[in-house]
């Protein structure tokens, strides 16, 4: 009998697992992707199209288990699980229809502790109009991962429909887990460290009223909006960086709500720092806490320009993992349990949207 082998998380993928450990049954960090087609897709295609993307990349095909309490990751053996063909042509609305089940399918929790939890659906709307929703765990895959999984599926069924079809490349998030080795061992961690905690070595921020240990943990949600395009073309037209912007605006709004002149909000960065990296399906993202001092500035944009200076110096050290920092201040007697209770991600798509959760 085989025995797989046994990976451990990297320490991106424990914060993740943590959090879920804390809020199971959730979708917070349920990840997908949804593609829309004017025509009917061939499913036949697009099945072939999905499984060749499974198996040019590891990452997908990962399972979760844990061991004497230690999550671990390890190759599954097992086929893909199949693509489920949805039909709503024959619905009054088969478009509200299948907007309702492309809400459905993206805010499901997925049970790590199981099957692979890579999910794919092809939803028929009628004869001109499909969907495809493809969804995984955040452990899985990040933002970046979730683009290359959309990506290769879309560019593989494209090429093969056209009588084109090309060899794409594929990746290995196991043959990734060295580069975490390396920066954990090396002098570029430490340095990472004693920045990162000397800035945010004793701060109190403010957060908000969570319920008693009696009423259990407050649940993660998550907020998803559409900035206006007026008002993004304002904020760029008056020489400001829209995220740094935004993030301003926020730590000012918790300022006002929390009543303090110091808040901190959680920060995603992408955290690939090679073209190996950068090419592959999986999670490498990394969160770390942003400080605010709302007081101390003339002018909005002032606020905006320190928290853009900000955010460029905590960039320099996005491969210290949230884990460790929350350790290391513990270490020095830090009496911060919690640094931040929000966290805001900026994606640009083709319709831009921000995403805030608490």
């Amino acid at each position: 009998m085989s025995v797989s082998t046994r990976y451990p998380l990297t320490a991106y993928q424990r914060d993740i697992w943590a959090i879920v450990e804390h809020f199971p049954g959730l979708p917070s960090y349920l990840a997908g992707v949804v593609g829309r087609f004017s025509l009917a897709i061939d499913v036949a295609t697009m099945v072939a199209a999905i499984e060749r993307t499974w198996a040019r990349n590891d990452g997908l095909r990962l399972r979760y288990r844990v061991l004497d309490g230690v999550p671990y990751q390890e190759l599954s053996t097992d086929p893909m699980p199949p693509v489920q063909v949805i039909d709503v042509g024959d619905s009054p609305d088969p478009q509200a229809e299948a907007q309702r089940r492309i809400e459905l399918l993206t805010s499901s929790a997925i049970d790590l502790i199981g099957a692979v939890p890579f999910r794919a659906h092809v939803i028929r709307a009628g004869a001109e109009s499909s969907y495809l929703v493809l969804t995984t765990h955040h452990v899985a895959a990040d933002a970046t991962g979730l683009f290359h999984i959309g990506a290769q599926v879309l560019t593989d069924y494209a090429t093969t429909m056209a009588g084109n079809p090309i060899e794409l490349p594929g990746s290995s998030f196991l043959e990734c887990l060295p580069f975490e080795h390396d920066y954990r061992s090396g002098d570029q961690y430490v340095a990472d460290r004693d920045a990162v905690t000397a800035r945010l070595r004793d701060i109190t921020p403010a957060l908000f009223d969570r319920p008693r240990a009696g009423e259990g943990l407050a649940p993660v949600t998550a907020y998803e909006f559409t900035l206006d395009r007026l008002l993004v073309n304002r904020i760029r037209d008056a020489g400001l960086s829209l995220y740094p912007y935004f993030c301003a605006m926020l730590g000012l709004y918790l300022s006002r709500v929390l009543r303090t002149e110091d808040v901190a909000i959680g920060i995603p960065f992408g955290n690939r720092t090679n073209p190996t990296e950068q090419a592959t399906i999986g999670h490498f993202a990394n969160t770390l806490p942003l400080p605010i001092r709302t007081s101390g500035h003339h002018t909005v944009r002032d606020l905006a320009s320190a928290v853009k200076a900000d955010v460029r110096q905590l960039k320099q050290h996005e491969r210290y993992p949230l884990g460790d920092l929350m350790g290391e201040l513990r270490r020095l007697a830090d009496p911060a349990e919690q640094l931040f209770d929000v966290t805001v991600s900026y994606a640009r798509r083709r319709l831009r949207r921000c995403r805030v959760a608490r």
